[in-house]
């Protein structure tokens, strides 16, 4: 994914421990919650079902053909402009996740409102990140209140 929220992928150097929990956390939707230093527990699923859309939804106006293609390709759309071709793909992709059972927002994990500066900090420390848009802490700022 072109934005690199590592959301149970972030360790410190040095955590003997970190290897661990990492496999109990991919097993599932278990542990969801936002420790005091920004990261949280989740899924690495889940954490992508909840914030690749959020992404494309932030970013798809830097290439908006792109987006468009995927939304033919993937989901068969091909009535409107461009525009409405990719914000379409983007919901279906969202309502797609959704009927897996995979949470589609940081609220449906219990993420409070109050964590958002945490999370964003974490996700902040190397900067920019992506490609498509390079993206700066203001910008992921914004893609992580779109997914909550």
């Amino acid at each position: 994914v072109c934005f690199q929220v590592r959301l149970a992928e972030r360790r410190r150097d040095g955590d003997a421990g970190a290897r661990q929990r990492a496999q109990h956390v991919g097993r599932g939707f278990g542990a969801r919650r936002v420790h005091g230093d920004g990261q949280l527990d989740i899924a690495h699923g889940a954490g992508l079902a909840i914030m690749f859309p959020a992404w494309m939804n932030y970013v798809h106006k830097n290439n908006v053909k792109k987006f468009a293609r995927f939304a033919g390709k993937i989901f068969n759309i091909t009535e409107g402009t461009e525009e409405e071709k990719a914000l379409k793909g983007i919901s279906e992709l969202k309502e797609f996740y959704r009927r897996l059972g995979a949470p589609v927002s940081l609220r449906e994990i219990g993420v409070k409102e109050n964590d958002l500066n945490r999370l964003v900090e974490n996700a902040s420390l190397r900067l920019p990140l992506g490609r498509l848009k390079p993206l700066f802490k203001e910008d992921i700022e914004k893609i992580f209140k779109l997914a909550y």
